[in-house]
């Protein structure tokens, strides 16, 4: 159970990279998945492919997050090349 208050995620450059459209799920294990947006222009330098946002030319890239542990600590377990994403379960299946 949590006790206070944990950052999951920063800002590598919170002035060229802002964080945005968290999104959470719960599994029925209780494993937590975090998925976040990441968009500006110090997204160039982040590892991983990264998208542009629709009708511009700034660089977007979402990233997922995981628990195991009710929320204590959290990994980096995977990055994508879009943003405004919401993961969803569909019966077994999780989706971003």
């Amino acid at each position: 159970m949590l006790d206070g208050l944990h950052t999951v995620l920063a800002s590598p450059d919170p002035g060229e990279c802002r964080l945005s459209n968290p999104s959470l799920v719960v599994l029925q294990s209780g494993r937590m998945l975090l998925s976040v947006d990441q968009a500006g222009p110090a997204v160039k330098n982040l590892p991983g492919k990264k998208g542009t946002e629709p009708g511009s030319s700034r660089r977007v890239q979402g990233v997922v997050l995981g628990s195991a542990d009710h929320g204590e600590r959290w990994e980096e377990k995977d990055r994508f090349p879009f943003g405004h994403s919401r993961m969803f379960r569909d019966g077994h299946g999780l989706y971003v």
